[in-house]
């Protein structure tokens, strides 16, 4: 499913969006952007649970850790 969204910025973001997405588009820009975002998200809640699992003494194994590292490297 996808969702139209219209959004209005200053002339000076706007500038800067369109030189950023000079390969693309302005939207593909703020897709690219939001997508980093949910992965940084996603990463940082794997190592806060990590955390809270170590600091309780669980065992976490290093596949999990690698795992994470993997995934924001990508």
């Amino acid at each position: 499913m996808t969702v139209r969204l219209n959004i209005d910025l200053p002339d000076d973001i706007s500038a800067f969006v369109d030189a950023q997405s000079a390969e693309g588009s302005p939207a593909d820009y703020i897709r690219r952007l939001i997508e980093e975002d949910m992965m940084q998200a996603e990463v940082m809640s794997g190592l806060l649970r990590g955390l809270g699992e170590a600091e309780r003494g669980e065992f976490v194994p290093s596949s999990v850790v690698d795992d994470i590292i993997a995934s924001y490297e990508d």
